[in-house]
């Protein structure tokens, strides 16, 4: 009859064996990181009819863009890629080459690439029309207090398309406050009305800016509030 054999781990065994699992564990995780932090620096997500910026193309530089979804191309050098208006929606494949200040051909490339996402639609808000229930410089305290900007909304072709879920972020020294967009509002094409309540507080003699975020796309459109707050 053969005999069941179990497998036995000594004190020391067990600890080492733990050790080299919350390594390897620790290790894995922290290269997801690294690779998703990698992925979204080489990822853009841009409006209709948007253009790029922020980006390290050198004068020298050539780049070609490719839109995986038309087949659309086009190339150029340097800042040209800044001109580029996207008024067709899909993902773009942007790769530059980077040649050595000396020009020559035999200096050393680097090349890069870059996914951008263009939406099918755009939303532009109307900060000099902005407006709010209770002035901002009035208070450092808020509860239900709103918050209305109009905003164009242009889309694709006219199509149908969920609108994007917005928030705004104060930003500025001691700033706590927030807005969510107010539930039930619906939205065409051209121009409409969006209506945030906030909350928190602010702190005293200081500015602040408010942040418009696409909650979605992550796109934020920033308002400069003019004044003080008391």
């Amino acid at each position: 009859m053969r005999k069941n054999h179990t497998l036995s781990l000594s004190s020391s065994s067990k600890t080492k064996w733990w050790h080299f699992l919350m390594l390897t564990t620790f290790v894995v995780m922290n290269l997801s990181v690294v690779v998703a932090q990698s992925e979204k620096e080489n990822h853009t997500v841009i409006y209709l009819n948007g253009q790029l910026n922020s980006l390290s193309v050198g004068d020298e530089d050539s780049w070609s863009m490719l839109n995986g979804t038309t087949g659309q191309s086009f190339s150029g050098k340097g800042a040209s890629v800044y001109e580029n208006k996207f008024d067709v929606p899909g993902t773009y494949t942007l790769r530059t080459t980077h040649t050595d200040v000396c020009g020559h051909e035999h200096g050393a490339q680097e090349n890069s690439m870059k996914i951008i996402t263009v939406l099918p639609y755009k939303v532009t808000f109307l900060f000099d029309e902005i407006s709010f229930s209770k002035p901002l410089e009035e208070s450092t305290s808020f509860d239900e207090e709103t918050v209305t900007v109009p905003f164009i909304l242009e889309r694709f072709d006219n199509s149908d398309i969920a609108f994007p879920e917005f928030s705004i972020r104060a930003s500025g020294v001691g700033a706590k406050m927030t807005g969510r967009a107010k539930e039930g509002q619906t939205f065409k094409a051209g121009r409409n009305t969006l209506m945030f309540t906030l909350s928190g507080s602010l702190k005293s003699n200081t500015y602040v800016s408010l942040h418009f975020i696409d909650n979605v796309n992550g796109i934020i459109q920033p308002f400069y509030y003019p004044l003080k707050i008391k």
